[in-house]
């Protein structure tokens, strides 16, 4: 799994940072609530807050709080772009 999470990380870096939070959307709505963590985790620290940004300025905190509730203290820590 870890490599599937590079490798859709690493296209979401190529795309739209709307198309990106919609595409985080979609995943956290399934059941696959930390699959959603799990990608925002393995994105570009650049590129996660980018994303979260959107959701807050959409007044989507459920996703925030969501995935947030799923992310390594490693990642919510982290300084690393």
């Amino acid at each position: 799994m870890k490599g599937e999470l590079e490798a859709i990380s690493e296209r979401l870096g190529e795309i739209d940072a709307e198309l990106a939070a919609d595409l985080l959307k979609v995943i956290y709505d399934l059941p696959e609530t930390p699959e959603a963590a799990a990608l925002l985790e393995s994105m570009s620290l650049v590129r996660s807050v980018g994303a979260i940004r959107i959701f807050v300025g959409r007044d989507e905190f459920g996703y925030v709080v969501g995935m947030f509730a799923n992310l390594t203290d490693a990642r919510m820590t982290s300084t690393k772009a």
